[in-house]
């Protein structure tokens, strides 16, 4: 780590629970996370390791002041050299000594913040509850990047997850035929020994291309199960905050639809089709037929964003991916397999209105 600055915790205790706490230009944010962190009431030691990486708007300057002000239970990492930009997330194994020292190992974005005082105390006691589990999860509130409530949670209104114990044979069905993935980063608290085992499948598989928080939910029910404990909000997601890994990706393909490039959105689905094959090989091909109306249909955008509308019918007429697809979607798939240039300047006049990115 000799690009980072380290202020380690002054505790000398080895903690039960490390939270780890990723930032970068969170200035508006941080302080509530680091509230929600403090605010915490265990019975057990607990570490919050901070890593700042590179922030240009101050962020580090105030990870560094509550550092001194709480020496004993806040380690802070204040790269000099942004890791993301060198290494698409930094150097993994220098943090990875750092995060996996306790027992238990529980996640918050620098943006986004905690309102129980009793989380960390309630997640261990329901992982040693259930010895099986790997991960443990609970509601999250999702809120603007003001603080305001959007009134929508985690996991949905219209979720079929209620509070319990969710192993593979009940989760990945539901990550899979359900709209929305249940749970938000926010609120992880993974079992190390657990989590060593899904970074590891995630990263030799290459599994991190698409959304972690899919990913993560869909790894934690293969090597155990997932304790979800319902209930009050527990946390809070900030939805879109500038800057944020959503609003990059969404920008740089809404950028590409609007100069009439698709291969960000391309490129996105690519990484999507990759990662729900390579879950159909990590399942043994349990789930093969969800998982390949996932891929199905995402190759079907693929082919349209490139154009090969006259493709689509020919490969998936008669299978659900197709037939399933909305009645707007199969209807541009016959009018634009006549005029293919018409749907780049369809998608562009999307963006220009607005509209949200699809399938991001």
């Amino acid at each position: 780590m000799t690009q980072a600055v380290v202020l380690s915790s002054t505790e000398s205790r080895d903690p039960k629970v490390v939270v780890f706490c990723a930032t970068y230009n969170h200035r508006p944010y941080i302080e509530d996370a680091l509230h929600g962190f403090m605010m915490q009431k265990t019975d057990f030691p607990v570490e919050f390791l901070i890593h700042d990486d590179a922030s240009t708007d101050g962020t580090a300057d105030i990870v560094r002041e509550w550092h001194e002000r709480y020496p004993n239970r806040i380690t802070a990492v204040l790269e000099r050299v942004n890791q993301y930009s060198l290494h698409g997330g930094g150097q993994l194994d220098d943090m990875l000594a750092l995060m996996m020292r306790g027992e238990y190992l529980a996640l918050c974005e620098g943006d986004d913040y905690w309102t129980d005082p009793h989380k960390l105390q309630r997640q261990v006691e329901a992982l040693e509850s259930n010895p099986t589990a790997s991960m443990c999860t609970g509601t999250v509130k999702v809120v603007s990047p003001q603080g305001v409530p959007t009134g929508r949670t985690f996991p949905g209104a219209t979720s079929s997850v209620n509070p319990g114990v969710f192993p593979e044979s009940r989760l990945v069905p539901i990550l899979l035929d359900e709209d929305a993935y249940p749970f938000q980063t926010s609120c992880y608290m993974f079992r190390v020994d657990a989590m060593a085992e899904i970074l590891d499948d995630a990263l030799e598989r290459d599994l991190l291309a698409m959304n972690i928080d899919y990913v993560v939910q869909f790894l934690a029910a293969i090597h155990g199960a997932v304790v979800y404990l319902g209930g009050e909000a527990m946390s809070c997601y900030r939805e879109l905050t500038p800057g944020g890994h959503n609003d990059r990706l969404g920008a740089a393909v809404r950028d590409g639809w609007l100069s009439g490039d698709p291969s960000a959105y391309v490129a996105m689905l690519d990484r999507h089709i990759r990662v729900y094959r390579a879950f159909d090989r990590v399942t043994a091909g349990r789930y093969h037929d969800r998982l390949s109306r996932h891929w199905e249909r995402d190759d079907i955008y693929r082919l349209m964003a490139l154009g090969r509308f006259r493709d689509i019918p020919d490969l998936y007429k008669g299978h659900s991916s197709y037939e399933d697809l909305p009645a707007k979607v199969r209807a541009e798939i016959g009018v634009c397999g006549r005029l293919p240039s018409l749907y780049v300047w369809y998608k562009r006049l999307q963006m220009l209105a607005g509209r949200k990115v699809d399938h991001t």
